[in-house]
């Protein structure tokens, strides 16, 4: 912007010196310089503010990309460590079935009648009994059937105590 140079005196003209006037100050003048002087700075400061305000929205922005990168990162971490822990069960579980069928052979072989005689006699020193080794009972007779008559009758004294209680209390 080109500025006009304000002379107070103006009394040189090209190479020849004139009579000085003297300027006489107009207040309408200076009023109109110090708005122009006013506008420009009002001008600056809401560019000013208008710059701030700008930084302050980026600033925003990169802090919530950054937050929601880090909760991203953090989710991702939680998903692998629980896919890792599945991964471990499932191999866990893999082996535990394995085991459990080798555990259900194993016990096919052992269960069988033959295995059972033959680990009897030959680990445990068993014998097939003769029929002058055999005792035989007789199991027709009840023989505990006093113990759970007097453990019936006290289990109905009980519930005949609570129930006059309970017709006393309501």
């Amino acid at each position: 912007m080109n500025k006009l140079v304000v002379k107070e005196f103006d009394y040189v003209n090209g190479n020849t010196a004139i009579d000085p006037k003297r300027k006489v100050n107009d207040p309408q003048r200076d009023k109109q310089y110090e708005d122009l002087r006013r506008s420009k700075i009002d001008r600056d400061r809401r560019l000013k503010e208008k710059h701030k305000k700008n930084r302050r929205a980026a600033t925003q922005v990169i802090i919530a990309i950054f937050v929601l990168g880090i909760a991203t990162i953090w989710r991702d971490v939680k998903v692998y460590t629980v896919q890792a822990q599945l991964t471990q069960i499932n191999s866990d579980i893999n082996e535990y079935s394995a085991e459990n069928e080798a555990l259900k052979a194993e016990l096919l072989k052992v269960s069988s009648l033959d295995s059972i005689k033959s680990t009897a006699e030959s680990k445990l020193g068993m014998i097939v009994p003769g029929k002058d080794d055999i005792l035989k009972t007789s199991s027709k007779e009840n023989y505990f059937a006093a113990e759970t008559k007097d453990k019936h009758v006290e289990n109905k004294d009980s519930w005949n105590l609570l129930a006059k209680i309970k017709e006393f209390l309501f």
